[in-house]
C-alpha cells in the first residue's frame, strides 16, 4: 500500500500505482482518501458539540481524543455529528465492539461484564456529564438495541 503523505512517494510511483492497481485496491484508495478528508471535520464539530472532552471519562487531551461514530460510517454513510461522540480512544474502540455502551433512556454507561476484572468496569452505571439531542439519543437506542440482540443471541 502506498502511504500518499510519505515525502518519499512521488507522483510518479502514484501514476505507477494506478495503472498497475485493480478495480478494489483504487476503490479502497478513494474511500479511504475521502473517509480521512472527512474524519477530520468530523472530530472537529464533536469537539465543539462534547467541550472538547471525552463523552465518557472527560478526558481532555486532545491528542488522544477521537471522533466516534455511534451508528458506524459503513452502514450509515453519513459523517453527522449527532451520530458522532467524542471518546478517548481506548473507549472508542470498546464502544466499537460493544463493550461500552451509553444507555439511551437513563444515559448512563453500560460496560460488559466481560470487562468486570478491568479499570473500564469501574464507568459502569455513571451518568455521562453531557446532554445530548434528540438525534444523538435515537442513534444511541439503534446502537444499545443492535448490542441487546447480540448479547442476547450468544
Amino acid at each position: 500500500m502506498i502511504f500518499w503523505q510519505d515525502s518519499k512517494v512521488n507522483s510518479e510511483d502514484v501514476l505507477n500505482f494506478i495503472n498497475e492497481a485493480n478495480d478494489d485496491e483504487l476503490e479502497k484508495v478513494i474511500i479511504e482518501a475521502n473517509k480521512r478528508k472527512n474524519q477530520s471535520r468530523f472530530k472537529n464539530n464533536l469537539i465543539l458539540a462534547f467541550d472538547g472532552r471525552c463523552a465518557i471519562s472527560q478526558t481532555s487531551v486532545n491528542n488522544v481524543l477521537e471522533g466516534c461514530h455511534i451508528i458506524p460510517h459503513s452502514e450509515s454513510g453519513k459523517n453527522s455529528t449527532t451520530n458522532g461522540i467524542l471518546l478517548r480512544s481506548d473507549i472508542h474502540k470498546l464502544f466499537d465492539l460493544g463493550l461500552i455502551l451509553i444507555h439511551p433512556k437513563y444515559l448512563r454507561i453500560a460496560v460488559d461484564d466481560s470487562l468486570k476484572q478491568s479499570e473500564y468496569y469501574e464507568l459502569h452505571n455513571q451518568k455521562i456529564k453531557v446532554s445530548l439531542g434528540e438525534r444523538w439519543i435515537k442513534n444511541l437506542a439503534k446502537k444499545w438495541e443492535k448490542h441487546s440482540c447480540e448479547r442476547n443471541d450468544e
